[in-house]
């Protein structure tokens, strides 16, 4: 009945599993081949959104400890390192094309164009994936939307709002180090 039902993730050293185990739906961590998480819930969902509020406020506990310094273009080098076999092609051309862009500042559109995808929801869909994986490896504080979530997209690129008077999208200018780590690389 809910055997085939299953969410998983691997960010940073923590493997999460949400799944109907022994009559329950189950939440569960693992790190280093030990499980160090369990919690019993409702549904599927709600295992899911206590391993991502788990694995949130372990990002920013492990953030706090920067004291407000940036993660080094070394980390960010690591970073990518740790994650290259996760990203999927998509996600490897929107990293290149705005690495090349002038400024590395590119919209969401151009982003979306880049990967080869149809509009720019994709994009933001794909490039917060990547983000998320990232602050998952060189954890830092993200800026968070009205509903609590965490900006992913804003671990590779700034979120302030240098649009022109006339353009319709915000332009995403890709941090410092992130544009050093990414050369360092050598990943795309």
């Amino acid at each position: 009945m809910h055997d085939d039902e299953i969410k998983s993730l691997t960010a940073g050293p923590y493997t999460l599993v949400a799944r109907w185990h022994q009559g329950s739906w189950t939440a569960a961590v693992w790190s280093g081949g030990e499980k160090i998480v369990t919690e019993r819930t409702e549904s599927l969902e709600a295992a899911w959104q206590f391993l991502i509020d788990w694995l949130g406020e372990r990002v920013e506990e492990a953030a706090r400890l920067r004291n407000g310094e940036a993660p080094s273009a070394e980390e960010a080098r690591r970073a990518f390192c740790a994650i290259s076999e996760r990203l999927s092609d998509g996600q490897r051309k929107m990293l290149k094309a705005h690495l090349a862009a002038p400024g590395h500042t590119l919209t969401a559109s151009q982003l979306a164009s880049a990967a080869g995808y149809k509009g720019y929801s994709g994009a933001n869909l794909q490039y917060g994936f990547v983000g998320a994986l990232l602050v998952h490896e060189m954890p830092e504080i993200l800026p968070k939307r009205p509903d609590g979530t965490r900006i992913a997209t804003c671990a590779i690129a700034s979120a302030d709002d240098i649009r022109a008077s006339n353009e319709e999208q915000w332009l995403w200018k890709m941090r410092p180090h992130i544009v050093q780590g990414l050369k360092a690389s050598g990943i795309v």
